[in-house]
């Protein structure tokens, strides 16, 4: 939109269309545009923060190692708001893990066990299993395990400590 003035008998052409860079020009609207992109990037902020800050509290892992004369474990355990699930990982170590067949395991901690029967190594001699979430379960960082494994008329129970 434009408006002729005349001044000292001349026209001259003012521009009066909204333009955020043109100086001079009071509006309101670049002061309110500011202010809701700044609540905005507040609020991203806190949401961003919050879930980082969730996630932090909530979540912990504690890895327990071991190993006997023919087997190497390592239980990992995952606690999240207030359940916890457990992570195995067996290896045999002696010769022809393919001769090994249908083994079982169990696990004692303080406050709770699992046993496995029949479960199979895979061609690496590597047996992996994650366990079911539950919340009647509190593993301590300072917990000991006990693994036992039988196979083949065989049986080996050893310790996993914390690492």
């Amino acid at each position: 939109m434009d408006l002729c003035v005349v001044r000292g008998g001349k026209f001259n052409q003012v521009d009066l269309s909204y333009s955020p860079q043109q100086p001079g020009i009071k509006n309101a609207y670049p002061k309110v545009r500011r202010e809701f992109v700044m609540q905005r990037r507040v609020l991203y902020i806190f949401i961003i923060l919050s879930f980082l800050i969730s996630g932090c509290e909530l979540s912990d892992t504690l890895s327990f190692k071991g190993e006997s004369e023919h087997w190497s474990a390592e239980v990992v355990i995952h606690k999240a708001s207030g359940h916890e699930s457990e992570d195995v990982i067996l290896t045999y170590k002696g010769e022809e893990p393919e001769n090994v067949g249908a083994f079982d395991y169990a696990i004692d901690a303080p406050s709770w066990g699992v046993s496995r029967g029949g479960v199979q190594l895979n061609k690496g001699g590597v047996f992996s299993h994650r366990g079911e979430s539950l919340n009647e379960r509190n593993t301590s960082e300072d917990a000991e395990l006990r693994m036992t494994i039988n196979w083949d008329d065989k049986s080996e129970t050893f310790t996993l400590i914390r690492k």
